[in-house]
């Protein structure tokens, strides 16, 4: 359900964290507003990329960015997400959320509405 750009960076990261390229910022961290939507957030050592991963039922949209700073390498950043990158994965939610926030929604609603119903 995700669209050909998100899915090859879904699949980027996954490898990425398999061999240890990639760093897991969060566990995901809610939305707010639905909370049926996680937002996650990794570092790309290769790439220098920060990517941030909004994943609802079987939707996972995900989106990624060249980080701002060249130093220290991103290998290095291992004990906590640097502010620079903090702001620029809430840019890249935001740019989720301009684009694909509708189906997000949608999903978050249909979880919520067949859990209720499930009640």
């Amino acid at each position: 359900m995700e669209d050909k750009d998100s899915a090859d960076l879904i699949r980027r990261v996954a490898s990425a964290l398999e061999v240890n390229k990639a760093i897991k910022y969060d566990d995901g961290c809610p939305d707010k507003e639905y909370p049926e939507i996680v937002w996650h957030t990794f570092g790309i050592f290769d790439s220098n990329e920060i990517a941030v991963i909004a994943h609802c039922g079987e939707l996972k949209i995900g989106m990624a960015s060249p980080s701002t700073l060249l130093h220290p390498p991103m290998a290095d950043r291992i004990f906590g997400i640097d502010m620079s990158d903090r702001q620029l994965s809430f840019q890249i939610a935001d740019q989720i959320w301009s684009r694909h926030g509708a189906e997000l929604e949608i999903m978050a609603l249909a979880i919520r509405d067949k859990s209720h119903s499930a009640k």
